[in-house]
């Protein structure tokens, strides 16, 4: 029954309004809730992305894999090696230069990445990006940092960084075994540890 004092009916007006306000509130926070899960859904397409975790957050899974060129990089002799020697193992490939303080910082983190997977399906691949007379330098902190895990390969004229379109250092990309790009991270990881690991293994299992 609709109360008949005018005072009544304002009161209950108002409280008819400020329900539908906060059912409405409520409608759209479920909607941009709903739209949220679909965006975060939308952006994970890789069957690698729910691995890319802790602190391997910020790696970034394409939504497919990326035919690439790769370009020849050369030895620690100066010989030409084709990067697709390596097809057929998981591939990880590391851009750097010494004068860059965060690739030195987690040089050791993809030495011990090596000596714990590296083998007949995985390998770490690291590319020198400094010029040729820091190339000794180069070669003597690698041995040190690496722990002698990891094998020299130089890239002085900057064709496989071009190439991989890497904007800066360090660059890390992963490769599947048929010498695809499956994603990348871009700056300095913890690749040593377990978050990294796991993720690398789900890419070897999965190939």
């Amino acid at each position: 029954m609709f109360p008949s004092n005018p005072r009544h009916r304002l009161y209950l007006g108002v409280a008819l309004l400020l329900a539908a306000i906060i059912g409405i509130y409520g409608l759209n926070r479920v909607s941009r809730k709903h739209v949220g899960e679909a965006a975060v859904a939308e952006a994970s397409l890789s069957p690698f992305a729910a691995h890319a975790r802790g602190q391997m957050a910020q790696f970034q899974f394409h939504d497919a894999p990326k035919n690439v060129t790769l370009r020849a990089v050369r030895d620690g002799a100066g010989a030409e090696v084709a990067l697709a020697r390596w097809q057929g193992r998981v591939m990880l490939v590391n851009l750097w230069a010494t004068w860059c303080p965060p690739c030195r910082a987690e040089m050791p983190e993809l030495g011990k990445l090596q000596a714990a997977l590296g083998g007949a399906d995985f390998e770490v691949v690291t590319i020198n990006l400094d010029s040729q007379t820091r190339q000794d330098k180069a070669r003597e902190f690698l041995a040190t940092a690496g722990e002698g895990h990891l094998a020299f390969y130089r890239d002085d004229e900057g064709a496989a960084r071009e190439a991989l379109n890497v904007p800066g250092l360090p660059a890390t990309i992963l490769f599947d075994r048929q010498g695809r790009e499956l994603g990348r991270l871009l700056g300095p990881a913890p690749w040593a540890g377990a978050d990294a690991q796991a993720m690398i293994k789900a890419v070897m299992a999965a190939q």
